[in-house]
């Protein structure tokens, strides 16, 4: 009853790391790769995405 409506993060980039979870967190499942590499793949392209869109350096505000 009392949940919380902003359940996701609400910016561009989100639909970027929604895929990229998606896509790696399958191949973790079907054992296409380890955890280990699967976790890194998903880390390593998020940080790109959300460097390549300035939330690094600090160039966006954050929405939340």
């Amino acid at each position: 009853q009392d949940g919380v409506p902003e359940f996701r993060p609400r910016f561009a980039a989100w639909p970027t790391i929604t895929e990229i979870v998606q896509v790696w967190g399958i191949k973790i499942m079907l054992g296409e790769v380890s955890t280990e590499v699967g976790a890194k793949q998903i880390g390593d392209r998020m940080e790109k995405v959300l460097e390549e869109a300035g939330y690094y350096a600090g160039k966006k505000p954050l929405a939340q």
